[in-house]
């Protein structure tokens, strides 16, 4: 194992040889349908003979031994392990194969650890070892999206204390963004079972849109270099996907990719090649799996669905230049067709889930002081400034506590909508840990990668290896209402097999159950997502509001809960008619009072007005004596190609869905 203590560089630094001079181009790798291990090696003039054995914990269980033929010549042998061990994710078992070559007399031997495993996909679907595989995904390699190693860890502890934090929560897979990280990071996700995928093309820093003219000159990569990443690289288990860089325009039309997607499966048959993330055409040929945008809004409302909403590739156009959209004019059209992508490879969805929360401005500078004083953020002293310049000081646990609780919930919708999604095969989240770049508090682990709070156990309700989840657009209710909840199972869990009994049950807020139910004979001896039951519900008559939870259940053959997940519903009244009748002035945008409750009287000039927004009229209405009741909800500016008039008076807001991710500008969908 390799410790290093230098500093950590948020620049790519390709990995040097440290096989021996004359095992260069040393390719060790499983074959796992045939319970093999080959290598293959370019024979080094002088060479008269290579042997090899294969080692199972220092004991050798296989081995062999030839004559080396001519010196430039590709040597390829294989040994079978009889009944090897696997390497996945839960049981990350290596081997080893050590090879000796005798050289002008000489012995010099390279030992490689290995797994044996098989990464493979279908258009649908990703394998690890023949089984179906969910990538849970969280995002590091930028500094906008890592830490340095405030603890001098050293590298191997550095990354190992991560991925063992990022296993707690559900995770499996690591997108390093524009980043390739040093040797000690795949040892130690080859020990612990994580999947990586790298990214050669450094981020520029620049605006997007002078990154994106970027795309267009030179050769967008260095061919030699991505020659010697490969090489240096493909002898991890655990790397998974080779890929180029972020967010390059048009991949599919740049003939370059296609280029690098040849040159990375002659090096490496074993791997995934992709070219982008975020932006690749639908009918793009270089790629053996895609990442799209799948949109930044929260998944709520209009954009419930958005995990099964293909417009990026819509936007993304097509590599063979056929039309994704007709319609009859470009503003404002009476018919447009939209083409409906079909599904060719896996899907990822892009970085999703950026929410953010209050940090905890006293422990996080406390540790600052005690491990890394000097590396202490600015913003850590002028934020409680401005917590205590607001009145906020004795307030703000309890909004911390609130924004916490707020962001945990936006973590639950995201995720469960993309477990849900029957386009995708996995997600990148962003991001597990927090970092100093945007003064970024939206991880679940804190820039030392320590926990700061986030119960593992109810994440792991929508993260786990299975999941099962209520299809639920709405969650208030009138009473009486009768709602059909589909319920779907994301089923990837190599310990769960068989048949289990669905059991759902409604309790009110003492947690006494009001109904419940069971149906037996759900099959889970196939990996993938689910479809297996609508539970319908007549929601309970109240005399007043009243909190639920739904709670879903799969249970084994001897009652035991193997598999939970709930939900937070409510009920109301239904009884228009106890509103009292009355005057007022209306004056609202795409709210309708009256159709629910007619007793209500529009009366122009009455004392008490209803509106949506703010103007002078309102104003004066509150001058001389009027009441007002402010619905505030302006016209979107997002999204729009003629953007609505800029509001005279309004409240400061923050113009984007949630809005609590870092970076993006948007609208209040």
């Amino acid at each position: 194992m390799t410790e290093s203590k230098q500093d950590f560089r948020f620049i790519t630094e390709i990995p040097k040889n440290t096989y021996g001079e004359n095992f260069d181009d040393l390719f060790v790798y499983p074959d796992y349908d045939a319970g093999r291990v080959c290598l293959q090696l370019t024979i080094p003039a002088g060479c008269t003979e290579i042997a090899w054995e294969v080692l199972d914990q220092g004991r050798v269980i296989a081995k062999g031994a030839t004559t080396a033929p001519p010196a430039g010549e590709l040597f390829k042998a294989g040994e079978k392990i009889p009944s090897f061990k696997p390497w996945n994710i839960n049981t990350p078992y290596l081997y080893t194969c050590k090879i000796t070559l005798t050289t002008n007399g000489k012995q010099e031997t390279c030992a490689i650890r290995f797994g044996m495993r098989k990464y493979a996909v279908s258009k649908d679907s990703f394998f690890l070892n023949n089984e179906n595989l969910y990538l849970r995904g969280v995002i590091r390699g930028r500094e906008a999206h890592d830490h340095p190693d405030l603890q001098n860890l050293g590298m191997y502890e550095y990354y190992a204390k991560y991925m063992r934090q990022m296993k707690k929560y559900g995770f499996n897979f690591i997108r390093f963004h524009s980043f390739v990280p040093p040797m000690e990071c795949f040892e130690a996700a080859d020990e612990l079972g994580i999947l990586i995928h790298v990214e050669l093309r450094k981020y520029y820093g620049r605006y997007q849109k002078e990154r994106s003219r970027m795309d267009k000159q030179g050769a967008l990569l260095n061919r030699d270099e991505w020659t010697e990443m490969v090489k240096r690289l493909r002898n991890s288990t655990s790397l998974m996907v080779y890929c180029m860089g972020n967010e390059i325009d048009h991949p599919g039309r740049n003939p370059i990719c296609q280029e690098f997607y040849d040159l990375t499966h002659r090096l490496d048959h074993t791997r995934f090649f992709l070219d982008t993330c975020s932006r690749g055409e639908f009918d793009r040929n270089s790629v053996d799996l895609d990442v799209q945008h799948m949109s930044y809004f929260f998944p709520w409302g209009h954009a419930y669905n958005m995990f099964d909403n293909p417009q990026n590739w819509i936007i993304s156009g097509s590599a063979a230049g056929i039309p994704m959209i007709v319609k009859d004019q470009e503003d404002d059209p009476n018919w447009k067709i939209a083409r409906q992508v079909p599904s060719r490879r896996p899907v990822c969805a892009h970085e999703i889930c950026h929410y953010v929360a209050l940090h905890d401005l006293d422990g996080l500078g406390a540790k600052f002081d005690k491990y890394c004083p000097a590396d202490k953020p600015w913003w850590i002293d002028e934020l409680k400034k401005l917590v205590a310049m607001k009145g906020f000081t004795e307030q703000y646990p309890l909004m911390r506590e609130a924004s916490n609780r707020f962001r945990f919930l936006a973590w639950k919708l995201n995720l469960e909508a993309a477990r849900r999604s029957k386009i995708l095969c996995g997600f990148h989240f962003l991001q597990f840990c927090d970092t100093n770049r945007y003064e970024n508090g939206n991880g679940i682990v804190d820039c030392f990668d320590d926990q700061k709070g986030v119960d593992e156990k109810q994440f792991l309700q929508f993260n786990g290896d299975t999941v099962i989840l209520a299809d639920l657009p709405r969650r208030v209710f009138f009473e009486n209402e009768t709602t059909i909840i589909p319920v779907t199972v994301s089923h990837f869990s190599a310990e769960l097999s068989g048949e289990v009994t669905f059991r759902f049950a409604l309790c009110n807020r003492a947690g006494q159950e009001v109904f419940s139910g069971a149906l037996p004979n759900i099959d889970l001896n196939s990996r993938g997502r689910h479809d297996i039951s609508n539970v319908t519900l007549k929601m309970p008559a109240v005399g007043a509001p009243e909190a639920y939870r739904l709670i879903l259940h799969l249970v084994d053959a001897d009652g035991n809960v193997v598999v939970s997940n709930e939900w937070d519903l409510w009920t109301f009244p239904n009884n228009p008619a106890a509103l009292p009748a009355g005057e007022l002035d209306l004056r609202l945008d795409e709210v309708h009072p009256t159709a629910r409750y007619p007793q209500l009287e529009h009366v122009p000039g009455a004392k008490l007005r209803l509106a949506n927004r703010f103007d002078q009229d309102l104003i004066d209405h509150l001058a001389q004596g009027g009441d007002a009741w402010v619905m505030y909800r302006v016209p979107v500016t997002r999204d729009r190609k003629t953007r609505a008039p800029k509001e005279k008076y309004y409240l400061p807001a923050t113009w984007d869905r949630f809005k609590a991710i870092i970076w993006d500008r948007g609208h209040n969908s």
